[in-house]
């Protein structure tokens, strides 16, 4: 959000006096706090003729279709063995799989 609204404030987070004074000095208002924590802070989507919805849409898409082809390719690999949640999982990379 610095970043967002340009704030030049870049010290180490250590909640003392010091720290609240230099950073009390750096505060700037924000106009619409909300609608810029909805969108999201990519670095894309600063733009703001980026339209939010297609650049998530597509991002989840990115993830979604790497997944899919993941699990496709193991199944095609595994030639007939048994599969499993656990073969599954641990194959792809999820938490609680065999690894």
């Amino acid at each position: 959000m610095g970043e967002i609204f340009e704030i030049d404030f870049n010290n180490p987070f250590i909640p003392d006096d010091s720290y609240i004074r230099e950073r009390s000095r750096c505060i700037k208002p924000y106009s619409d706090i909300w609608s810029v924590i909805h969108r999201g802070a990519m670095p894309e989507l600063l733009d703001p003729d980026r339209d939010w919805e297609w650049f998530y849409r597509d991002y989840v898409r990115t993830y979604l279709e790497r997944d899919i082809r993941r699990i496709i390719n193991m199944m095609l690999g595994s030639k007939g063995s048994q599969l499993t949640s656990g073969n599954i999982n641990g194959n792809i990379g999820i938490l609680g799989g065999k690894q």
